[in-house]
């Protein structure tokens, strides 16, 4: 009797302290760079076509905010087999992003160029990515045309070289 009672009480304790964490533990908002904060207005679901030379597929882009604010994260084609995911976050230098491609490789992206409506973010010399022999995704350019479209331009390396590009074209889902 004496271990249940023990056992009773030290689940108890357990239960009231997680209950009186989420109260303790809040977390101030991160607000970040204007980028990270035009990132961040895109919270939603987008949809739209996605064009890579002569194919054009329908494509959905979901995009949420995570991490008290301190990061965005983008889920490209949700729920299919070719789902990919990318993160985008501040660092010391500006915006950087980590895409998760189908192509089974990790890009980390910089920002290198922004104006009031586009960032462009480029492979970072830092990334482990063998430019010359492995096939990626090389940078990225995202387009705000008003509130509810925008234009992703992905440019596709293979060889050592540019090989396309893939353009993406969305409107906000209401």
């Amino acid at each position: 009797m004496n271990r249940f009672v023990i056992v009773a009480s030290f689940f108890g304790v357990l239960t009231a302290a997680a209950l009186a964490g989420d109260a303790s533990h809040s977390m101030p908002g991160h607000e970040g760079s204007k980028e990270l904060q035009m990132i961040k207005a895109l919270v939603g679901t987008w949809t739209g076509t996605s064009v890579m030379g002569e194919t054009t597929h329908e494509a959905t882009v979901i995009y949420a905010v995570t991490a008290a604010g301190s990061a965005v994260v983008e889920t490209l084609h949700p729920g299919s087999p070719m789902e990919m995911v990318s993160v985008y976050h501040d660092t010391d230098d500006g915006l950087a992003m980590t895409h998760y491609c189908a192509l089974g490789n990790q890009p980390y992206m910089v920002q290198t160029e922004a104006s009031k409506n586009s960032i462009t973010l480029t492979l970072s010399k830092d990334a482990a990515i063998d430019v010359a022999s492995e096939e990626h995704m090389h940078g990225v350019t995202l387009k705000f045309i008003g509130e509810d479209k925008l234009e992703a331009v992905w440019i596709h390396y293979k060889d050592g070289a540019e090989a396309g590009e893939v353009k993406a074209t969305m409107t906000r889902q209401k």
